[in-house]
């Protein structure tokens, strides 16, 4: 066929070819016209079936999500101790949640400036509106989280003997909860007893191994051993290298964690096994994976920003 320079007719090829003409949705003298009158039929269609019930909606990530939003789509799922949102799942585009009750620790790992810092705003957003005992807040080298300095039930550490002072308070207080916990379990009621959580967040692992010494490495590294279920929980950032290289005790006990967020390819770090997917792309900023027991899922990260109480309570 040679086609006519008519609007809406087209060749289809199948087995044979086939001249069509497109049908227009509506009636109209012209573009204008059509478009006019499409909408009137748009409109007659939605009075006609008003009284009927709307399939759901498609779920979609939106273009840019900041921490409000995502306090929004929780619905009635809120923040409470060792359960705290961080995003929404790329596919099914619903609420994630780390769970420091079932997973005590978690790393969060990339190279600078991947969104390390903004992911512990957000979790910290959650830690403070809930019961929690107590955070020990380490920074990086840019003071990215120095706003937190003067807030209850945080504690800015910033050099060695203020992380030792801390490190030799929160024993003490796990200790007292040790002696709390072996009364219940000789009273068969450890159903009965929970501890709020007690924080310590590192957000530059090179820096921090960089002020402090073996001593307090061995002090760190026996918290976690001996409390982890009693309370006490480690947030790590830095880059694979960083958390890899380390041969100290806490350096050891951090390598063994199998939890996080994972702010580049599966590919390019050697902390989690994975399996090859040569087909992997790469990550975007506001994007990451959130590993659990070594499962990996890519998630959408909300941009951190203050969020009224009501949000985190309602």
């Amino acid at each position: 066929f040679e086609v006519e320079p008519v609007p809406g007719q087209a060749i289809v090829k199948k087995d044979e070819a086939y001249l069509l003409q497109v049908y227009l949705p509506a009636e109209g003298k012209d573009d204008i016209a059509v478009l006019e009158n499409m909408r009137n039929e748009i409109a007659e269609l939605k009075k006609q079936h008003e009284h009927y019930e709307k399939p759901p909606a498609i779920p979609m990530l939106p273009p840019k999500l900041n921490l409000g939003e995502l306090m929004v789509r929780l619905g009635n799922e809120r923040p409470k101790s060792y359960y705290y949102p961080i995003g929404l799942d790329e596919e099914l585009v619903a609420p994630v949640f780390i769970d420091f009750q079932k997973n005590k620790h978690a790393l969060i790992v990339g190279q600078s400036q991947k969104g390390k810092t903004n992911a512990i705003k957000v979790l910290l957003e959650s830690i403070l509106y809930t019961s929690t005992e107590s955070v020990g807040l380490f920074d990086g080298i840019d003071r990215g989280l120095s706003d937190y300095a003067s807030m209850d039930r945080i504690s800015y550490l910033d050099t060695k003997d203020q992380i030792l002072q801390w490190a030799e308070a929160v024993k003490t207080e796990l200790e007292n909860r040790e002696v709390q916990y072996m009364e219940a379990v000789r009273e068969k009621r450890t159903g009965e007893i929970e501890f709020p959580p007690i924080f310590l967040i590192i957000d530059s692992l090179s820096r921090f191994n960089q002020t402090i010494d073996s001593i307090l490495q061995g002090k760190l590294a026996e918290l976690v051993k001996r409390f982890s279920h009693l309370g006490f929980t480690v947030i790590v950032g830095g880059s694979p290298t960083d958390i890899s290289k380390g041969y100290d005790p806490f350096s050891s006990e951090l390598k063994q964690i199998r939890n996080g967020l994972l702010f580049m390819k599966k590919s390019d770090q050697n902390l989690f096994a994975f399996p090859y997917d040569r087909k992997e792309q790469e990550i975007v900023p506001g994007f990451g994976y959130i590993i659990v027991n070594g499962n990996a899922r890519k998630i959408q990260i909300p941009l951190y920003e203050k969020v009224p109480m009501e949000l985190l309570i309602n």
